[in-house]
């Protein structure tokens, strides 16, 4: 698991340490930089860097360099294991030193722009380092289907679910999300693509919320689960490096399309995951998703509240990124509300009592 992460001379962050827990919230008001710290860390973690550490349509080092750093200063954005080890990643102008990415967890990011309801789906490589739920969500289905077998850990487990793998513990998870949802998968590998159904029904007769939820449902229970069959190499291998190096899973606004109710139950099954075995980093602008982060907090008993870290973002007067810690209490209370933080419910109340916006 990480420990820590440094940023530096990136973008609005001049200098900035975040301690991360197994599970770590980051929120603020828009453009404070909670994506700017999620893409450093990908960056950090890629495997992929034999033609530059950038991420494709993200820019690089003129457009990432911080405007308070000097133009020779290098972009530095660290990250620190449990056991003390670094993953180190500087960049200059005309090149780059990336040190210690052996160690990076397998990492999983679903970005908050996800596929919507599709009749036909992608489907997975042959390659064993192919295996993803795709940053976009559009390898769900096919996903969904090779994993189908692995058995989810007990602390995990949905209650009303009788049986322990992802085929029968799905369902009942986006039920909550989705009161009564059926979902059904498959794949035709000689047209390389994959195909979904809700309640027997193309998806595209299904809003949006169940396209939007199930790629995060699925690597909140796979990620900690184990391998049962092991006949897919590709399946194998994604299982083994999650032995050999951990599991790391960073989900963007995972509210999107999603009532309350399914927000908060995103909240509890985010937590739950993040004491089963992956490490959780969240990016969100909902309330309720932090609501069940703190119901979980305070109802389930292997969750460590102090090993849960939330931060809020803002800028200062020269626009540097501010990240301010907010503790989580064991009986699911907030030390303190930052004016900002998830506060504007009791703003707006209190404007329509004294008529003054």
């Amino acid at each position: 698991m990480l420990s820590h992460l440094a940023i530096k001379n990136f973008k609005s962050f001049e200098f900035q340490q975040l301690e991360l827990g197994n599970l770590t919230v980051f929120t603020g008001l828009n453009n404070t930089g909670k994506s700017t710290a999620i893409q450093a860390l990908r960056m950090c973690l890629s495997e992929h860097t034999a033609g530059g550490p950038y991420i494709s349509g993200l820019g690089g080092y003129a457009e990432l360099r911080s405007r308070q750093a000097g133009t020779t200063e290098e972009i530095q954005v660290g990250a620190l294991t449990e056991d003390g080890r670094e993953i180190s990643l500087s960049i200059s102008k005309n090149s780059f030193d990336h040190i210690g990415k052996e160690l990076a967890p397998l990492t999983q990011f679903i970005s908050a722009d996800r596929f919507g309801p599709r009749v036909g789906l992608p489907a997975i490589g042959d390659d064993i380092s192919s295996l993803s739920i795709g940053q976009n969500g559009e390898y769900s289905a096919h996903f969904a289907a090779l994993m189908e077998g692995c058995i989810i850990p007990d602390a995990l487990r949905h209650p009303d679910a009788q049986g322990n793998t992802l085929k029968a513990q799905l369902n009942w998870w986006m039920s909550d999300i989705a009161p009564g949802v059926r979902l059904d998968y498959g794949v035709q590998e000689k047209f390389d693509m994959s195909h979904l159904s809700v309640d027997g029904f193309r998806p595209t007769n299904s809003g949006y919320g169940i396209s939007y939820a199930l790629p995060l449902v699925l690597g909140l229970l796979t990620m900690p689960a184990s391998l049962v069959d092991d006949s897919d190499p590709r399946v194998s291998h994604w299982f083994q490096r999650i032995s050999d190096t951990g599991a790391c899973l960073i989900l963007e606004n995972p509210e999107a399309h999603l009532h309350p109710r399914g927000q908060t139950g995103l909240g509890v099954l985010a937590a739950m995951a993040a004491f089963s075995g992956v490490q959780v980093i969240i990016e969100t602008h909902s309330d309720h998703v932090l609501d069940g982060i703190r119901l979980a907090a305070k109802t389930k008993q292997n969750i460590l509240s102090h090993k849960i870290k939330i931060y809020f973002f803002t800028k200062n007067s020269s626009q540097s990124t501010i990240a301010e810690q907010v503790t989580l209490r064991p009986d699911g209370k907030l030390d303190r509300w930052p004016d900002g933080f998830f506060d504007q419910h009791a703003k707006n109340l209190r404007a329509l009592v004294s008529g003054k916006a």
